[in-house]
């Protein structure tokens, strides 16, 4: 046999040989793909958590610090701890009692706020309730009626 005619039987059965693994460039192709995938979704997951918590953090840092919730709060405890408690602020005709309770229902609706962003997935109830659950308990219980 002529070096050609060994060089070209070499040749075919190299392609044999590589025409029955036709599948494995696309399979190796298809796996980089899901791989890709799967890492970007663990990723997006991750940063929507992140953001999740320090989006309530942020919320509990501006709530906590600014002068505004402050006198919302002020007002709370002192109805809270005043003898007529909530009961005095049901039917209100007096101006003073007024204010207050519209204080007390502010502040309220701090609470119905973090609730919703719990509820809707923005806000981290794990983070929230580490930081405010025993408040948000004591509050709920006095004001409940």
């Amino acid at each position: 046999m002529s070096e050609c005619q060994e060089f070209a039987e070499a040749a075919l059965v190299i392609c044999a040989a590589s025409n029955s693994f036709w599948w494995v460039s696309p399979l190796i192709i298809a796996l980089s793909a899901c791989a890709a995938a799967v890492i970007s979704i663990t990723s997006i997951k991750s940063n929507k958590e992140i953001a999740r918590k320090r989006a309530t953090l942020d919320l509990i840092e501006r709530s906590e610090t600014t002068e505004h919730y402050q006198s919302l709060y002020k007002a709370f405890t002192d109805v809270r701890k005043d003898d007529g408690g909530f009961e005095q602020l049901k039917s209100v005709t007096n101006p003073q009692l007024l204010e207050q309770r519209r204080k007390v229902i502010a502040y309220l609706n701090h609470y119905e706020l973090m609730a919703i962003g719990i509820r809707k997935g923005i806000l981290d109830e794990g983070v929230y309730g580490d930081f405010m659950r025993s408040t948000v308990v004591r509050d709920w219980h006095a004001a409940a009626d």
